[in-house]
């Protein structure tokens, strides 16, 4: 989830990479389970949901309103950990975490986060975040405990660059010849009462032109056809949406084979769907 805030504002104002120390030591947060309780939106990709279903045996359909929900994340539809009275999930009763092997990304990261700049990221240090920071130095990637960490930040960059360009597609930019067919089929779905609108609006502006009640009269059609035109752009952005769940997340995943591979083709098979063109490989 994108934040615009400086990194001044929210971090300690360093950058790290996956092989810096920092000062995130929390003695194995021992008494302490906070992180937990946030009640935040902790957005799950579809490494994530990989995870998930090594440690359940269940894949996004199942975990569905039981330990996952679906929310408006930066315009697309995302899963998201569906936290149970502002604690998560997977939270077991003794405070500690019941898939602690499978976390999510973002569970890994706290305290930190990435920050993005020109497709590419490097670790931030939130500040005022965790309550049982000891401050005792652990190297980013100990901290992550991700088997062939260079891999999954590479995956991060797709995923990453992936999303921008989905976002470009709802707003009817870069996708090309997807979005074109994309947009088109959602202008199809009311196309009927628009094109049955247009023209009454023209016929109407005819007869009427050169009267004030005619004016009137075009400058509500034209305010009509301004909504049919969003109402539209709203059908597009849920045609999107729904294209990168079913590709993406829905496929499912072969958890006793390797997670990127699987990805690769999903990720290309949604590209195809919605046009995109080139995006940084694995």
């Amino acid at each position: 989830m994108r934040r615009e805030q400086s990194i001044g504002e929210i971090s300690d104002g360093r950058r790290y990479r996956a092989d810096d120390l920092v000062k995130i030591g929390t003695n194995g947060c021992l008494g302490c389970c906070d992180c937990c309780r946030m009640d935040a939106l902790i957005v799950l990709d579809p490494w994530d949901i990989y995870q998930l279903k090594k440690a359940s045996g269940c894949g996004l359909e199942k975990l569905l309103n039981v330990t996952v929900r679906l929310e408006v994340i930066d315009g697309l539809i995302q899963p998201v950990l569906a936290m149970a009275g502002g604690a998560c999930p997977y939270l077991g009763a003794d405070g500690r975490c019941e898939i602690h092997a499978y976390r999510p990304g973002i569970c890994r990261l706290y305290p930190l986060g990435r920050c993005w700049e020109d497709g590419d990221f490097s670790y931030i240090l939130q500040v005022g975040e965790c309550t049982h920071c000891t401050g005792s130095k652990v190297k980013v990637k100990k901290w992550l405990g991700i088997p062939d960490l260079s891999r999954y930040e590479a995956y991060c960059r797709t995923w990453h660059a992936f999303l921008k360009a989905a976002q470009a597609c709802c707003e009817g930019g870069e996708g090309s010849t997807g979005t074109e067919q994309m947009r088109g089929t959602a202008a199809g779905s009311t196309g009927a009462a628009q094109t049955q609108g247009t023209a009454a609006g023209r016929t109407g502006a005819a007869r009427t032109q050169g009267t004030a009640a005619g004016r009137t009269g075009a400058a509500r059609t034209q305010g009509t056809a301004a909504g049919r035109t969003d109402a539209a752009q709203d059908h597009l952005r849920k045609i999107v949406c729904m294209q990168i769940l079913e590709k993406c997340y829905l496929a499912g995943f072969d958890t006793e084979k390797d997670f990127y591979p699987q990805f690769e083709d999903q990720l290309q098979a949604a590209c195809r769907s919605l046009g995109i063109g080139s995006i940084q490989r694995l």
